[in-house]
């Protein structure tokens, strides 16, 4: 991340459809790249480094100290009936209102567009930690890019010794 990226050389869909003769072919239907993506263990590794990136970024202590005290008072006005239940259904209560309550919608949101004041103000050509054109938009581009090569160069290969 250390290194600035040209966003203009970014593979798009049109330097990614399927240039194959073969009709019917489904090479580089979305099915064929979320199973290479899920073969290379992409998936993971995204997850994993949004999460990394969200955690360092300005965003996370607000959103962290936002949900604690949604969660608390989740818990102080619904108290009397948590109190009698299962670990496990207060745990599913508390997932479910979670999941309901508007902070995650207005984070992604949030993330999606533009980097913090402080973060812009460190690094004004930094972009967003979410959407099309953050860094890891970019390296997913890339790697799609990689894999329709490798289709390529493997269907090459083929047709050349058959």
């Amino acid at each position: 991340m250390s290194e600035q990226k040209d966003m203009s050389e970014t593979p798009t869909s049109s330097t990614l459809r399927n240039s194959s003769s073969e009709p019917g072919s489904s090479a580089y239907a979305p099915s064929f790249l979320v199973e290479e993506f899920k073969r290379q263990g992409q998936f993971d590794q995204i997850r994993k480094r949004i999460l990394q990136e969200f955690q360092q970024s300005g965003h996370y202590p607000g959103f962290l100290q936002q949900a604690e005290e949604s969660m608390l008072r989740f818990v102080e006005s619904h108290a009397d009936r948590l109190v009698f239940r299962d670990a496990r259904l207060r745990h599913s209560d508390l997932m479910r209102e979670l999941d309901q309550n508007p902070l995650l919608d207005q984070l992604v949101e949030n993330i999606s567009q533009q980097p913090n004041s402080a973060e812009i103000a460190a690094d004004p050509a930094k972009p967003a930690l979410l959407g099309q054109h953050c860094s890891t938009a970019y390296d997913i581009r890339q790697q799609i890019h990689a894999m329709v090569q490798a289709e390529d160069a493997k269907r090459a290969a083929e047709s050349a010794d058959g």
